[in-house]
């Protein structure tokens, strides 16, 4: 392999066929636009935008866009969570401890009654602790992604929505029964969701000054939040207004013009590229010259 292919030890001809597969992915419209980052040994070795910022305006992808980053919020909150563990919180505590209203938890059992599936309660054998909330050991699921007697009972509160205060998103989860023992199964749900509202509880904080104070200032992180400021809305990479592939409505994306009822620890925060390499690479070591800036706007990591 020529010399001049290489950078950090990066194939620069398999990044610039990876460029070429998502500038394809445009030209046929099964996608917006992206911008993607590679780093390696603390330098950046492909730092590119492709296709559209808002496909109505026909507006380029900007390297700077602002994105949702959804499930990528869950590791922030989970770092946070092991930042606090500094004697404030013990990762085997249980959470009642901090929200007694999960102390006494009920499991949903699904049984055959007379050919039908009937959902029997039964007590939970332990309380979930913090670290079930990390690894999502707790029980607690989503009401969307497949399908069960216990999601059922999820959705038919609207207990994954955003648009509720922390008082009344906690106030649900525990009235609803868990979808396993905590501890016995890995089930991805609003574990990290009810993780950050706990560190709200603890710190008496937000988790948006929380993760400001504690990851974002010190890194440098200028674009990250749980809402974009007017001045920057016109960064902000839009979806689709129609799913590609099944021709039906996109489904709303989360309001991020306009502070969030709650801070959503599991879904909620938006970033940019730049900020996403600063997360990882900032943890947990700070490469050297990742703090510094460079005069266009990309920073060198």
């Amino acid at each position: 392999m020529a010399l001049a292919q290489v950078q950090e030890g990066v194939d620069l001809s398999w990044l610039a066929a990876f460029k070429a597969h998502f500038e394809a992915d445009v030209d046929q419209g099964r996608l917006p636009g992206a911008v993607f980052l590679v780093a390696r040994n603390g330098r950046v070795v492909l730092h590119e935008a492709v296709g559209y910022l808002d496909t109505t305006t026909k507006a380029s992808m900007s390297k700077e866009a602002i994105f949702w980053v959804y499930s990528m919020t869950k590791p922030l909150t989970s770092v946070l969570t092991l930042q606090m563990e500094e004697g404030r919180l013990f990762l085997t505590d249980p959470i009642a401890l901090y929200l007694p209203e999960f102390r006494d938890l009920r499991v949903g059992v699904e049984k055959s009654q007379d050919g039908r599936s009937v959902l029997e309660l039964a007590p939970a054998p332990r309380l979930i602790t913090i670290y079930d909330l990390l690894r999502h050991t707790s029980g607690i699921t989503h009401g969307i992604f497949f399908d069960s007697l216990v999601k059922q009972e999820y959705r038919k509160v609207g207990v994954d929505a955003v648009d509720q205060t922390p008082e009344e998103s906690l106030s649900k989860l525990a009235r609803l029964p868990l979808q396993f023992s905590p501890g016995s199964v890995w089930e991805y749900g609003n574990s990290t969701d009810l993780l950050g509202h706990l560190l709200e509880k603890i710190a008496g904080k937000s988790l948006a000054e929380l993760m400001a104070d504690r990851i974002f200032k010190p890194l440098g992180i200028a674009d990250s939040g749980f809402q974009v400021p007017k001045e920057k809305w016109e960064r902000i990479a839009e979806p689709f207004r129609q799913d590609p592939f099944t021709r039906s409505p996109t489904p709303p994306a989360l309001n991020i013009r306009e502070p969030p009822k709650r801070y959503s620890g599991g879904a909620g925060a938006v970033a940019t590229a730049v900020d996403g390499g600063r997360s990882i690479t900032g943890l947990p070591s700070l490469p050297p010259g990742f703090a510094k800036g460079g005069g266009n706007g990309v920073h060198e990591f």
